[in-house]
């Protein structure tokens, strides 16, 4: 017997299915160090300053070619000031950016940083 609830249960772990493979996967998109650099002098130019993690969060996912990536950490060190650098270095080279994150709130704020759209995990 199923129900909206496994169903919608059987989506989720689809969807999860596919996310765990593509996070083994590292035939992704790709972008060259030097329009990294040229996105991480923009920042600077514009008045945002990384701190030498930020810089180096950019640059690994930026090159790395994984297909999911996530960026964890406490709340207030830098990730979405990080992610805006990326996002504009990725959008530059014609990739698309799309930015999750657990709240409401934090989704809001990211969007207005990142040169692409946010949304919550729920969604």
């Amino acid at each position: 017997m199923f129900s909206p609830d496994t169903i919608e249960a059987d989506a989720d772990i689809r969807i999860f299915a596919r996310l765990v493979a593509a996070a083994g996967r590292g035939d992704g998109k790709r972008l060259a160090p030097a329009a990294v650099d040229v996105a991480l002098l923009e920042c600077e130019a514009n008045g945002t300053r990384l701190n030498a993690g930020q810089v180096l969060l950019v640059r690994e996912m930026a090159t790395s070619g994984a297909r999911l990536q996530l960026a964890i950490a406490p709340a207030g060190s830098g990730k979405t000031t990080a992610m805006s650098a990326l996002s504009r270095a990725w959008s530059g080279d014609g990739g698309t950016v799309v930015g999750l994150a657990p709240s409401a709130a934090a989704a809001a704020g990211l969007g207005e940083q990142i040169a692409g759209t946010a949304d919550t995990l729920a969604k």
